[in-house]
């Protein structure tokens, strides 16, 4: 494209493409003349020399630091303004990258805008209230531009905003006309910017339309691919489990958490919207979904819990509600629904399971359901909602509602969102006249009403904490704002104790010091109770948290834990206050702000002691990990601790704790040791090794048996999920530090061997890995032989025999194999009864499958097989055994040319495989899956999609084996090293 010079100094099209401009070309075309004569016309030609001197926003930014620099030391606050714009400016900039990668015509130049900006600063640098003004419009103009850099990748496919952009390119540009402030009058130049940020809102509503349609089908996809997952798990006939439901039949079922709130009030607007976007219309049944998103203490779940009340009175039938703050908390919430409509397979230990369970059930039944998603936590705070697609349910009949802190949540996976926003002084006054229930209030005292609200932010719940003080003070609201403001006045002197670091103004902080003052007056006890509830989750506190049963190890501020009298008294302060609240059941909660805003107002040391306290109390009450012996009769004790352990975790993370004395984080780490078993056991495995990590950096004696128990959680986590190279350094630590203090026969020495034995046979490194395998289970052995005869014996030897019959079959000594089976048989039989444990003799089954394929037996392989798949897929469709059965049962017709059935059970487990992936840290499994219906397809003529799976399946494998892929070959043997083949059937011990 030739060019010429403009008088402005810039480039311009002189002559059109060979294909001809098209309609949007000419238009863009046309509004860049437009503006070059709109500069031309309104500057002078000193001022457009000036245009083309920063031609990138960094050169802008280093050209106001220049500014900044002169003006440093003066009296006038100039420079600190002039830092200001900054940010402003980068939000500036992430439009231009935005504009340059949807347009595709070069006449456009970047440089006018940042000359524009740069004018405009010149023109009133000298003027303090001025530039104060103007920095004041290019914040609000530039307020939504932050879109542009989180969605930066949308502007890299999404051409359909070329129109929107040009036009918020012109008006910034055309306002820059007036920005000589000699020549044109303040007014004029404030009238221009209002009409420019008239045009450039128009405008940006418009784009994030357009990104919320972008999202929402790119989430639509994904939300195919999760819900196809779930089809083929019923498609391709991985079980026979039925879901018939009739609404006649079906009795109500709700786990809303939280009784009745009857000082709920007002929300009405808000509450005709969430009934306007999430009610269903008969005629028009479809899923539904709101997101409601905002601050901190705006209310979010109470309205959430309003509208499910109202729900259930309407007589929707299944109302579910789903903590989403941690994974934990939704992973436990997702069990509870499971267990509470009863689903087959359902069971306290497998939260995977019982999430694709109530999927399941949400996407065929016919009863209409409501499902909140409470306190959506997203892992970038700046991006939408899409990580939420990992849960996200389907079905017809269904509406979806999510609460979340985050913006990003309005833009997907919901259909439609609505902010949440503070009371207005009205609305703030009305609130106090229904709260303080009083007969009548003079005009006086509802105006004080609104001056009150207004001081308070108009937050919720500063308004019921407020309530409170005015009640027990017993004062007209006129009365209590003026002690409000004495204190005011007196707290924001400064001060070290009453330093908080929130981001509510001076006059809402005011509210939380003055009912932490009263607090500290009324009762020392309510101190150290609410202190210790900062630092565990804040939902779901169990009362008997506070009623350890060794009460002589707590320190002097939990003395009211010897004393049900005083600990009732510190929580009727707590309650009368409106810091906590009681649930049915005995069980606390209190406000995340709360939790935060008293955190911030405790010394270091003081959250130090608190951590160390709390530490002890969750230790008093978790269960006792005992010699690797199963907590399975106590999980429902673990699963009332679990979420509070794991804040803990958070507490000691943020504030970086370090022991100050020796012995001082015995008690977390102990605790740690006892909360990563349980997890284990319920195959939390991320969670598991977040709190083991937490426990070995806590740990302070090396040599101590918490430090190997510790180990060897994390080496068994890592083993189950194949990752070797992460286990074996733990193994060897945990067996170093048990041999060196336990007793030669002690029973955690022999479940330590046959752990490390599991990951040998996984691994495979050489080819004595069996007979070595072999000779630390005969270890094992030996020391389970010499405990007296009982249920606990016969289980660990039922263990141990199985897994040194794989090892035996990895050997090619098949006879031999099958004897160890059958001892293994013959202990699960004692241990628990014939066909009263899935995961015991039907594991014995598998592995003489396993024996009997080695053999090349495919027959009694594949009616072994399937003689597992009917009792595992009934009990646990996820569960390793259940995935590797399938693929087993599909190698096995691969081998005897039953090429369609092969790749119709290769596709099924590769559904499994893709569900599981986040459990298994990798796409190993998924991988393996590949290479054989490669080999599958190819066979069947499907020669393209078998070349691209092989491809993608051997780089998985390339990744995971890293150096030891090079010596590999592309054999079933290598690609069964990144599975824990010993260790998926019978477990890690």
């Amino acid at each position: 494209m030739a060019e010429s010079a403009t008088s402005s100094g810039f480039l311009t099209p002189n002559t059109i493409s060979e294909g001809g401009e098209t309609h949007a070309e000419n238009w863009c075309k046309d509004q860049w003349e437009q503006a070059l004569k709109a500069l031309q016309g309104g500057i002078d030609e000193i001022d457009r020399r000036k245009l083309s001197e920063f031609v990138t926003c960094d050169r802008l930014l280093e050209h106001l630091t220049e500014l900044r620099d002169k003006y440093v030391g003066r009296e006038s606050s100039i420079s600190q303004l002039l830092s200001r714009l900054e940010p402003s400016l980068k939000k500036v900039n992430g439009f231009a990258i935005a504009m340059r990668a949807v347009l595709k015509w070069n006449f456009f130049e970047m440089a006018v805008l940042w000359g524009v900006f740069s004018l405009i600063v010149e023109c009133a640098k000298d003027s303090e209230d001025i530039l104060e003004k103007i920095i004041g419009m290019i914040q609000q103009l530039t307020h939504d531009m932050e879109i542009f850099r989180i969605h930066k990748d949308v502007f890299t496919r999404e051409s359909r905003m070329d129109e929107a952009l040009v036009e918020i390119y012109m008006a910034i540009i055309k306002w820059g006309v007036f920005s000589n402030l000699g020549k044109n009058a303040w007014p004029t130049f404030r009238r221009k910017f209002d009409e420019t940020c008239n045009a450039v809102n128009t405008r940006m509503a418009q784009i994030k339309e357009l990104i919320l349609a972008y999202g929402s089908r790119g989430m639509r996809q994904h939300q195919q691919t999760h819900a196809q997952n779930i089809r083929q798990l019923e498609q391709l006939g991985m079980q026979s489990r039925e879901y018939k439901d009739d609404s006649r039949e079906f009795k109500p079922r709700n786990n809303i958490p939280m009784p009745r709130n009857d000082s709920f009030f007002g929300r009405k607007v808000m509450l005709s919207q969430v009934r306007l976007a999430l009610d269903h219309d008969p005629p028009n049944i479809r899923l539904r979904s709101l997101a409601l998103w905002g601050t901190g203490g705006i209310g979010k779940t109470q309205i959430a819990l309003a509208y499910a009340r109202e729900r259930k009175e309407k007589g929707v039938k299944a109302i579910f509600w789903i903590s989403c703050e941690t994974p934990m908390a939704r992973n436990q919430s997702y069990t509870e629904v499971a267990l509470l409509l009863g689903l087959q397979g359902a069971s306290e230990e497998s939260h995977d399971q019982n999430r694709l369970l109530v999927t399941k059930w949400l996407q065929t039944t016919d009863i209409p359901w409501l499902i909140i998603f409470d306190n959506v936590e997203l892992s970038d705070p700046e991006q939408t909602g899409s990580d939420m697609m990992e849960y996200w349910p389907q079905g017809d009949c269904g509406s979806v509602l999510v609460t979340s802190r985050h913006k990003g949540v309005s833009l997907g996976p919901a259909s439609s969102s609505l902010e949440v926003l503070v009371f207005t002084p009205a609305e703030g006054s009305a609130y106090f006249q229904k709260a303080l229930r009083r007969s009548q209030y003079t005009t006086e005292e509802i105006e004080a009403g609104k001056k009150l609200s207004s001081l308070l932010g108009g937050l919720p719940l500063a308004l019921r904490i407020m309530t409170s003080h005015i009640m027990i003070k017993d004062m007209s609201i006129q009365q209590f704002i003026d002690f409000y403001e004495r204190n005011m006045e007196r707290l924001h002197k400064p001060s070290k104790k009453q330093k908080l670091n929130f981001y509510y103004s001076h006059t809402l902080a005011t509210c939380w010091v003055i009912t932490f003052e009263a607090m500290e007056k009324r009762s020392r006890d309510a101190c150290s109770i609410l202190a210790t509830l900062c630092f565990v989750y804040p939902d779901g506190i169990p009362q008997d948290l506070f009623s350890p049963v060794r009460k002589k190890r707590f320190s002097e501020e939990l003395t009211c834990c010897y004393d049900s009298w005083s600990f009732e008294e510190a929580l009727e302060t707590l309650l009368d206050l409106s810091l906590i609240r009681r649930e049915p059941g005995a069980d606390m909660s209190i406000h995340r702000i709360i939790q935060s805003v008293y955190r911030d107002r405790m010394t270091h040391e003081e959250r130090y002691r608190c951590f160390l306290a709390t530490s002890t109390l969750l230790l008093e009450a978790f269960p006792k990990q005992v010699n690797g012996e199963s907590l399975r009769q106590e999980w429902a004790v673990c699963r009332r601790f679990e979420q509070h352990a794991f804040a803990l975790v958070v507490r000691y993370r943020e504030f970086d704790f370090k022991p100050q004395s020796p012995g001082d984080f015995l008690d977390f780490t102990q605790l740690m040791t006892n909360v990563a078993w349980y997890l284990i056991e319920t195959g939390s495995w991320v969670q598991c090794l977040e709190m083991i990590q937490a426990g070995l950096d806590g740990c302070e004696d090396k040599e101590s048996l918490w430090y190997a128990h510790l180990c060897a959680s994390a080496a068994c986590v890592h083993a189950e999920r194949a990752h070797t190279t992460l286990a074996r350094p733990f193994f060897k630590e945990s067996i170093r530090v048990r041999e060196k203090l336990l007793a030669p026969d002690h029973q955690e020495l022999a479940n330590i061997y046959a752990s490390f034995a599991n990951m040998i046979l996984t691994e495979q490194e050489t080819p004595t890995a069996p007979q070595v395998a072999i000779d630390l289970y005969d270890r094992a052995i030996e020391i389970d032989n010499s405990k007296p005869a009982g249920p606990d014996r016969y289980e660990y030897l039922f263990i141990r025999y199985i897994n040194r019959g794989f090892a035996l079959a990895c050997q090619n000594k098949y006879d031999e194999a099958y004897v160890d089976m059958e001892k293994a048989r013959d202990y699960a039989l004692k241990k628990f009864g014939p066909g009263s444990h899935w995961d015991a003799e039907y594991n014995v089954d598998y592995n003489e499958g396993f024996i009997s394929y080695q053999k090349g037996d495919w027959e009694v392989a594949k009616k072994l097989y399937k003689r597992c798949l009917q009792v595992y897929v009934q009990e646990n469709e996820l569960h390793p055994a259940t995935t590797a059965t399938w693929f087993k049962l599909a190698c096995v017709d691969l081998k005897q040319g039953n090429i369609l059935d092969a790749i119709n059970g290769f596709r099924k487990t590769e559904v499994l495989c893709t569900i599981n992936e986040p459990v298994k840290g990798d796409k190993g499994e998924t991988a393996r899956v590949w290479r054989r219906l490669a080999e599958a397809l190819e066979k069947n003529g499907l020669t393209e999609e078998a070349i691209k799976l092989k491809s993608d399946a051997e780089a998985v494998r390339k990744e995971i084996q890293g150096e030891r892929y090079q010596y590999l070959p592309d054999t079933e043997f290598s690609y069964n090293l990144m599975i824990s083949e010993a260790g998926k059937v019978t477990g890690m011990e």
